[in-house]
This record gives structure tokens, sequence and C-alpha cells, in this order.
């Protein structure tokens, strides 16, 4: 499956990147009460965190599709990617640090970490993209 890649580093790191992206995929798709309910959100989010689960999982199977077929030419998917990634990392840092919601610290540090190895991969990748 990395073979495509050609890098093993970038492989390894976008596939270490996809499984926390279908980790958190299954979390707001099919486990969204208890996922909100650990961090005291009301239930009337459940719809918007399953519109967001299902919008990641579009992006999360574009990324298993490059392991497929290979990165070559995939530019505009990672870098927008990267985008949804940022804005994830900056909505949840926010929400902990600025709207006071301390049960999102964990999400925050793991999707920090996740958004370093999708940008590793994508710096390895850079010049075939």
């Amino acid at each position: 499956m990395f073979e495509k890649y050609n890098d093993m580093p970038a492989a390894v790191s976008l596939g270490i990147f996809l499984l926390g992206a279908l980790f958190y995929d299954v979390q707001t798709i099919f486990m969204t009460e208890s996922w909100l309910a650990a961090r005291e959100f009301p239930v009337e989010t459940v719809p918007v965190a399953r519109v967001m689960g299902v919008a990641f999982l579009g992006l999360t199977i574009g990324l298993l599709l490059t392991f497929v077929e290979g990165p070559d030419g995939q530019k505009i998917f990672f870098v927008s990617a990267l985008v949804a990634q940022i804005g994830t990392v900056l909505t949840l840092w926010h929400s902990h640090l600025i709207a006071n919601l301390p049960n999102l610290l964990p999400d925050a540090v793991i999707v920090s970490v996740l958004l370093a190895f999708l940008t590793y991969g994508y710096v390895r990748l850079k010049h075939r993209l």
C-alpha cells in the first residue's frame, strides 16, 4: 500500500494520519451522542457533529485513494486537506482556550499531532504533487 508513494517516511506519516482520521470519523458518525456527552455538549449538536464527521470522511477516503493510485497530481487534495485540518485545529484550540471548554483539550492535542503528521507527509511529497 505504501509503495506508490516511493517515500516511506511520508507514507508512514500519512498512514498514521489516516488511522487517526478514521478514528474520528467513526466517533463523529457512529458514536456521536456518547462522544458529545463526554465533552458536555448538548444533544442538539448531534446533527452538526455528524455532518462534520461525514465531511471529514470525504477527505479520509480521498487520502485512502492516494495510497491506491499514488499521490502524483493530487496537490489540490492535499492543500484542501491541510486547510481543513488547520481550521479544525484552530477551532479546537480556540474553543478550549478562549471559549473555555476544557473538555476539548484532549481533542485539541490529538488533532494537533495529526496535523503534524499530515504536514510532514505533505512537505515530503510536495515535489511530486
